[in-house]
C-alpha cells in the first residue's frame, strides 16, 4: 500500500504498526477536526515519507500555539524516511511522547508533562541517527514547555547551540542536565551575553535549582551568564569541560556590573587583582546570585583549572554544604592562602564556615589545612584521596566527625582529630608508626570514636588502637598483602576492644580463618562477611554468644560451605542473613 486516504472527524487514536510499505498517509479531514486526536502512534513504517498531518504543508493559525491541541500521547518510532515538520511537543497538554528513528528529529522522550530527555547516539557506529547542529523552535516547542521540571541532553556530539530565548521560555525547570556534547556552547555568545542586554535583566531558568554538565564543549562565557539568570541553583556539578580553565568568584556588592566588566575583561584579556586570564573564553565566573543560594558543587576532571586569587578563597560560598574536588589537582592548590612576607604558601585553605562535607581526590601541594572565617565550621564529614600529600592539619575543624583517608602512601602527619567518630585509613602505610608515636607519647586520640575502617589490620596493634574505648563498628576491608588469617598479636588486640558490636570482613580475598578466639568478644552483636572467597569455615569454637545477626554474602564470592554453616545456626536469636535474605 503506497498511499492510504482516511477520513476520521472525531477519531480519537490513530495507530500505524508495521506497515513496512506504506508511503504516504493522508488524513486532511482528521486535521480539520485535529482537537478530537488524543493519541497518535507510528511504529515500525519503515518505507511512510509522508503523513499530511506531520508535514509542514498544513499551517495553523497564527493564534494557535499547539497543532495538534488535544493530542495526549505521541509514539513515532523506527520510521526513517518519514518526515516531522513541527515542533515537539504538539501541545501543551501532550504528557507521553517517544521518537526515535525519524529522519527529522533526535531521540526524545517525555513523560508526564514535566521531564524530557534528548539523546544521540552513544556510539557513532550504531548505525542510523539523526545529526543535529541546533536545537531551536524548529524541533522544540518550547513554548509547550513551561511546565517542563528536567531535561537532560546526551550524546549530541554535533549540538551546538541552544538559542537562550528558549531558555526563557522553561520557567518551571528544575533540573537540567547536559552530558557529551563536546561541541555545545563552544563557540556561540547569545545576545544576551551583551553588555546592554545583561543591564536589562532579561530572566531565563528562574526555578533552576540543579544544573549539571559533564563532558561539554562549553566556555566559561557561556556558563558564567547561564549561572547569571540561575537565580534558585543548589547543585551544581561540572565535570570534564576542557574549555573552562579558570575559575572566579564574585566579590564585589554589585553582581551584574562586575558581571558585565568580567565579560568586557575576558573579552579583551584584560587583567586586574581579581580577574587573571590567559584563555578569555576559559574564565568561569560565579555570580553572587549563585554564591548565596548554592548548597552542593562538585567540580571533576579538569586537571588544569585554576583558581582566580582572591582574599576570601572559596569561602565566598556562603551557603555551601558539600564541595567534592575531583582529579582537579591545581583549583584547590591555587587557592591556598599566601602569606605576605615573600609570598611564601602556608597551605591554609580558606573554605566556606557553612561546609559539612568536602571531598578532595589529586592536590598538588604537600600540605593540606583547611580553615574557615572566624574558625567557626561545620565541617563533619571529609574525604581526602591524594598521593603527594605528606601532613593534613585539622585543627581547625572543630567539629569534624567522620574522616575517610585513602590513597595516600605519602602521608606521615596528621594533626587535629582528637574529636572523630568515624575512621576510615586506606593504603595510609605511613599512617600506622605515626599513630603509634603520637601515642606513645602519652596522648589519648580519638576517645569518641565509634567506627574504624581500614585495610591495614597493623592498626590493631598499635597503642592508637588500644585507646578506642568507645569503638562499637570495626571493618576490615580489602585487606593488604596475602596474609591468610590475622597473627596473633592482631587477633589478641581485636579481642582487647571490648566495646566492639559490630565487626566486618569485606574483601578479605586471601583470608582462610576467622580469629579462634572469636567468641571471647563479650559485647559483640553483628558480624558480616562479605567477598571472603576463601573463608569456609566458622572458629571451631563457635561464635560469642552475644551474636545477635549474622550475614554473609555468597554471590559476591564468599564459599557455600560456609553459608550452610551459617544457615545451620539460625535460632530466634540468632538472625542469619545470607545474599540479603534472612533464613529465620
Amino acid at each position: 500500500m503506497k498511499v492510504m486516504e482516511a477520513t476520521f472527524p472525531s477519531l480519537e487514536e490513530l495507530v500505524l504498526v508495521e506497515m513496512p510499505k506504506l508511503e504516504k498517509c493522508s488524513c486532511s479531514s482528521l486535521w480539520n477536526m485535529n482537537s478530537s486526536l488524543r493519541v497518535l502512534n507510528i511504529k515500525m513504517c519503515s518505507a511512510l515519507k509522508v503523513f499530511d498531518l506531520l508535514d509542514g504543508g498544513i499551517k495553523f493559525e497564527s493564534k494557535q500555539k499547539s497543532w495538534l491541541p488535544g493530542l495526549r500521547k505521541l509514539i513515532i518510532y523506527d520510521c526513517p524516511h518519514l518526515e516531522v515538520m513541527h515542533p515537539l511537543p504538539p501541545s501543551i497538554t501532550c504528557s507521553e511522547f517517544f521518537i526515535n528513528r525519524v529522519s527529522t528529529l533526535p531521540r526524545m522522550e517525555g513523560s508526564s508533562g514535566e521531564t524530557l530527555k534528548i539523546n544521540g547516539p552513544i556510539s557513532l557506529h550504531a548505525g542510523w541517527f539523526y545529526e543535529m547542529w541546533t536545537l531551536d523552535d524548529r524541533i522544540l516547542a518550547f513554548h509547550n514547555l513551561r511546565g517542563l521540571k528536567y531535561l537532560c541532553i546526551r550524546y549530541c556530539r554535533n549540538l551546538m547551540s541552544i538559542p537562550f530565548e528558549g531558555f526563557r521560555q522553561l520557567v518551571s525547570l528544575k533540573s537540567l542536565e547536559i552530558s557529551d556534547c563536546g561541541k555545545l556552547f563552544s563557540l556561540y555568545i547569545p545576545e544576551c551575553a551583551h553588555e546592554d542586554v545583561v543591564v536589562a535583566n532579561c530572566t531565563a531558568l528562574p526555578s533552576l535549582e540543579n544544573l549539571r554538565i559533564h563532558s561539554c564543549g562549553i566556555t566559561g562565557k557561556w556558563l558564567s551568564l547561564m549561572l547569571r539568570h540561575a537565580t534558585a541553583l543548589m547543585v551544581f556539578n561540572l565535570w570534564d569541560c576542557p574549555q573552562i580553565t579558570q575559575l572566579s568568584i564574585e566579590e564585589g556588592e554589585n553582581s551584574q556590573s562586575n558581571l558585565i566588566s568580567t565579560m568586557q575583561a575576558s573579552s579583551s584579556g584584560y587583567s586586574n587583582d581579581s580577574l587573571t586570564s590567559s584563555a578569555p573564553d576559559g574564565l568561569l565566573h560565579i555570580p553572587l546570585n549563585v554564591l548565596s543560594s548554592l548548597k552542593e558543587m562538585e567540580i571533576r576532571v579538569s586537571p588544569y583549572l585554576t583558581f582566580c586569587h582572591s582574599k576570601e578563597g572559596l569561602s565566598g560560598f556562603t551557603s555551601l554544604e558539600k564541595l567534592t574536588i575531583w582529579s582537579c589537582p591545581e583549583l584547590l592548590s591555587s587557592s591556598v592562602h599566601i602569606d605576605g612576607n615573600g609570598g611564601q604558601v602556608n597551605g591554609r585553605c580558606l573554605l566556606p564556615q557553612s561546609l559539612g562535607h568536602l571531598v578532595i581526590n589529586s592536590y598538588s601541594r604537600a600540605m593540606l589545612q583547611p580553615c574557615f572565617p572566624r574558625n567557626l565550621t561545620c565541617l563533619k564529614k571529609f574525604q581526602i584521596y591524594n598521593r603527594s600529600l605528606e601532613s593534613l592539619q585539622l585543627q581547625s575543624c572543630t567539629a569534624l566527625e567522620e574522616l575517610y583517608i585513602s590513597g595516600c602512601p605519602s602521608l606521615a602527619a596528621l594533626e587535629g582529630f582528637q574529636f572523630l567518630k568515624h575512621l576510615s585509613l586506606f593504603s595510609t602505610p605511613n599512617l600506622p608508626p605515626f599513630l603509634e608515636h603520637v601515642s606513645g607519647q602519652g596522648y589519648e586520640l580519638c576517645p569518641q570514636l565509634e567506627k574504624l575502617v581500614t585495610s591495614d589490620p597493623c592498626v590493631l596493634t598499635t597503642p592508637f588502637c588500644k585507646q578506642l574505648t568507645s569503638l562499637q563498628r570495626l571493618e576490615l576491608r580489602s585487606c593488604e598483602g596475602e596474609a591468610t588469617r590475622l597473627t596473633d598479636e592482631q587477633a589478641g588486640a581485636l579481642l582487647l576492644i571490648t566495646s566492639l558490636e559490630e565487626l566486618q570482613f569485606w574483601k578479605c580475598r586471601y583470608l582462610v580463618d576467622l580469629p579462634a578466639e572469636l567468641h571471647c568478644l563479650p559485647s559483640l552483636k553483628k558480624l558480616e562477611i562479605d567477598n571472603c572467597h576463601r573463608m569456609l569455615w566458622l572458629p571451631v569454637k563457635g561464635l560469642p554468644p552475644s551474636l545477635e545477626e549474622l550475614n554473609i554474602t555468597c554471590h559476591g564470592g564468599c564459599s557455600m560451605v560456609l553459608a550452610t554453616q551459617c544457615r545451620w545456626l539460625a535460632t530466634r536469636k540468632l538472625k542469619v542473613k545470607i545474599d540479603g535474605k534472612y533464613v529465620n
